[in-house]
């Protein structure tokens, strides 16, 4: 947060050292790398307005709860084995570790790498591991199924197909 926080307001602090550093790099490399982050700087530029900043803030913690609140429900259909006070930590610790761990690539749909993550997560703070397998599976199974609902409801509403995405797929794998 703090590296975000610096990258908004002061992105020099980070741009200077890095060009240094990209210096004793050779070949194209450095070139690809900081092209890159510069990419990513400017793409931060819009969060600098405060009211952005403000709504982009406020819809994340909205789907941050809203998730949060979904595996909490879910949880309450099985028995995790883990005494109450620790419900809500752990359901938040594999909240966190799910979405940290999905960052990384994996397969379509983030299938087996979402089950991993929050198994483990759950794993640490000794829930039932059937029970959490099923929390993460099901909340999975979910999410999946509402944002795919959503997607054919929106392609639907733009009246658009798979086939009329063929030319803009084409236009950009060239």
């Amino acid at each position: 947060t703090l590296g975000l926080v610096v990258l908004l307001w002061k992105p020099a602090v980070v741009q200077v050292p890095l060009r240094r550093v990209l210096q004793t790099f050779h070949g194209g490399l450095a070139t690809w790398i900081e092209e890159r982050f510069e990419s990513f700087v400017d793409g931060l530029g819009p969060l600098r307005q405060g009211p952005v900043l403000l709504q982009a803030t406020a819809l994340s913690a909205g789907v941050w709860l809203f998730e949060g609140g979904s595996y909490l429900l879910l949880s309450r259909g099985l028995d995790l084995g883990l005494p109450t006070h620790l419900e809500v930590p752990a359901i938040g610790l594999a909240l966190v570790t799910v979405n940290l761990g999905i960052m990384v690539p994996s397969g379509p749909g983030y299938v087996g790498t979402q089950e991993f993550f929050g198994t483990a997560a759950l794993g640490v703070v000794g829930a039932n591991p059937q029970a959490a397998l099923a929390l993460i599976v099901v909340s999975h199974v979910v999410q999946y199924v509402l944002v795919t609902a959503l997607g054919v409801v929106f392609f639907a509403r733009e009246q658009l197909s798979p086939r009329d995405l063929r030319p803009a797929l084409a236009e950009t794998a060239t």
